[in-house]
């Protein structure tokens, strides 16, 4: 909760300082999903849920998070201060979680794309795969940008993007071939002529 001693005097900063409240109350969500992931009782389906939750408020986080850090520089200092302490503590907070989230999200949505390309190949997957490593590389951002991320991290999102990129190019390949497969192809007699459609013998 904001200080009470603070004082918004803009819609902006009034803003703001809400914006804040609402982050802690995530970054204490947080909090208590990594808790309840340490009780090693924990079925593997509960574990994941809890997992998926936990990227979740991250992601809901990071999205305050940049909210906040766009406003910094149209608050006043008695304001901006605490903003940026409140922005940054919140941040190191998050980062250790955040970077193993990331790691695990990026590994399970290559898992998921090699298992249905042995299946066969959904259309749609590469939309779906591409908004999926749109909305992680947001994350990445907010948690201080690609190069802040340990090595194995790294080569997963490295791995993620060429994934979404084959499957772009398998479907837009797939689409290009269909484009001759729905042409109905021409008949010909014994002589090599082309029989036209309904005429007779």
């Amino acid at each position: 909760m904001a200080p009470r001693s603070l004082s918004p005097q803009t819609s902006t900063e009034i803003q703001a300082l809400a914006t804040l409240k609402a982050a802690r109350v995530v970054a204490g969500d947080i909090e208590a999903l990594r808790n309840a992931l340490k009780d090693g009782s924990l079925s593997p389906r509960k574990r994941q849920k809890l997992k998926d939750d936990l990227l979740e408020a991250a992601e809901r986080l990071c999205n305050l998070l940049d909210l906040l850090l766009s406003w910094l520089s149209m608050v006043s200092e008695s304001i901006r201060d605490p903003l940026s302490n409140g922005i940054q503590d919140m941040r190191d907070r998050l980062l250790s979680t955040g970077v193993k989230l990331i790691g695990d999200k990026a590994q399970r949505l290559l898992d998921n794309a090699n298992g249905a390309l042995k299946g066969g190949f959904p259309l749609g997957l590469s939309f779906r795969m591409n908004e999926a490593a749109t909305n992680l590389n947001s994350t990445v951002e907010a948690l201080g940008g690609f190069d802040s991320m340990p090595d194995e991290v790294k080569e997963q999102l490295y791995q993620l993007n060429d994934m979404v990129d084959h499957l772009r190019h398998l479907e837009e390949s797939f689409a290009f071939s269909q484009e001759f497969v729905d042409v109905e192809a021409p008949l010909f007699d014994a002589n090599g002529n082309v029989i036209e459609p309904n005429s007779g013998p």
